[in-house]
């Protein structure tokens, strides 16, 4: 699935993008700010960042950096505007909310939803495409096939639910495959998503767009 662009005069048909940790310590934000650095510098789309949870990673990069868009306090980065620590129930009812949009300027929202699920099951549907990142080692295996059972549940438009572990290697490619009946991706490492080398921008271009 493609990134539609729009003019500015026309209606837009927002991607939201929604990046989800299968277990702690996934890097979730870390891609989220390569997926969101890469759709603004490179693809030259008006980006919205948003920080799902209680409380910020990215408030101490950001807190001299805030404007207000009508009644949201908007921390504006690099050509992002970052909306942190949302709570998750509010956002749901703004995403869904045609008249009262969320950062209207946006052409594409990218939800940071940090690695716990409960409580978040309300924007697991309204995702347009949506990224369970984690890793296959024995420890972690059951914590992602719960995950990702579970968010079938909630996501109609499983075309567009992908699954990526980091350092994936055949065998583990193997196993998921048999227990799960499901795509499994290798995700390789990315380094600094505000200063991104051409393999960074390589590798985040196949994920959005395939290889």
């Amino acid at each position: 699935m493609k990134i539609w662009r729009r003019r500015r005069n026309c209606q837009k048909q927002r991607e939201i993008i929604g990046v989800i940790g299968a277990t702690s310590k996934e890097d979730v934000t870390h891609l989220s700010c390569a997926f969101a650095n890469y759709l603004s510098s490179v693809e030259k789309l008006e980006v919205a960042y948003v920080e799902v949870g209680d409380y910020s990673k990215l408030y101490n990069m950001l807190h001299d950096k805030w404007m207000y868009d009508g009644n949201e306090l908007i921390y504006y980065y690099k050509g992002i505007s970052y909306l942190l620590a949302m709570d998750s129930e509010r956002l749901a009812g703004k995403l869904r909310n045609s008249r009262q949009p969320l950062y209207r300027n946006a052409d594409v929202i990218i939800l940071d939803l940090g690695e716990i699920f409960a409580g978040k099951e309300e924007l697991i549907p309204i995702c347009t495409r949506l990224f369970i990142v984690g890793n296959l080692l024995p420890w972690n295996i059951d914590s992602y096939t719960w995950l990702s059972d579970r968010i079938l549940e909630l996501y109609e438009d499983v075309g567009c639910l992908e699954r990526y572990s980091y350092n994936l290697t055949h065998e583990q490619k193997i196993i998921w495959n048999k227990r799960s009946g499901t795509e499994m991706k290798n995700l390789s490492m990315i380094g600094d998503p505000y200063c991104m080398k051409e393999k960074d921008i390589v590798t985040i271009r196949n994920i959005l767009y395939g290889s």
